[in-house]
């Protein structure tokens, strides 16, 4: 008798999520071997965090890859409405960005409090590379969150002002109610 792959610890962790975490080679071995053993590639946690998720969050592009294959939701959202590219956005990883913009993630996409990718860069980064990929993938530079800021007042509270510049330089309104 083999072991589960579907297994589950206390927090509904797979493990799936564990290779994930441990990413790099190993990880993507082990990945490989769950899948083609069974392993639900969607499983999601207590949180609703998939394996995509927590490789996107990590910038592993080749375990990306293999979930992908294996047919991983890209729009798969956490309880707070994360989705993978959110993840890789919130970490600064541009070239996974553009791995799942590539598969068709959808960019216009706002969490539980109105907030989208660039807000989300804005709060967490100083990164203009970031931020400018954000903006010609397509991400609203003027978008409004729940509490009415936008990326720029974003870019402000956090003090992220080198952000704040590449943000005005690509014409974000500077006269959008906050």
């Amino acid at each position: 008798m083999g072991a589960n792959v579907r297994a589950r610890e206390e927090t509904l962790w797979t493990p799936l999520h564990l290779a994930a975490q441990t990413g790099g080679d190993a990880g993507a071995e082990i990945a490989r071997s769950l899948l083609a053993n069974g392993a639900d590639v969607d499983a999601r946690t207590n949180r609703k965090t998939t394996s995509l998720h927590l490789a996107a969050q990590s910038g592993d592009n080749p375990f990306i890859e293999i979930l992908l294959a294996a047919n991983a939701d890209i729009e798969a959202s956490t309880s707070s409405e994360l989705t993978p590219i959110c993840s890789a956005a919130v970490n600064g990883h541009i070239d996974t960005i553009d791995l799942l913009w590539e598969h068709g993630a959808i960019v216009d996409i706002r969490d539980e409090d109105g907030w989208n990718l660039l807000h989300l860069a804005c709060h967490m980064t100083d990164n203009v590379e970031l931020i400018e990929k954000l903006i010609s993938i397509g991400v609203s530079m003027d978008g409004l969150t729940n509490r009415r800021q936008t990326p720029l007042c974003v870019a402000i509270q956090a003090e992220h002002f080198e952000v704040f510049e590449a943000l005005l330089k690509h014409g974000a309104k500077t006269d959008l109610e906050d």
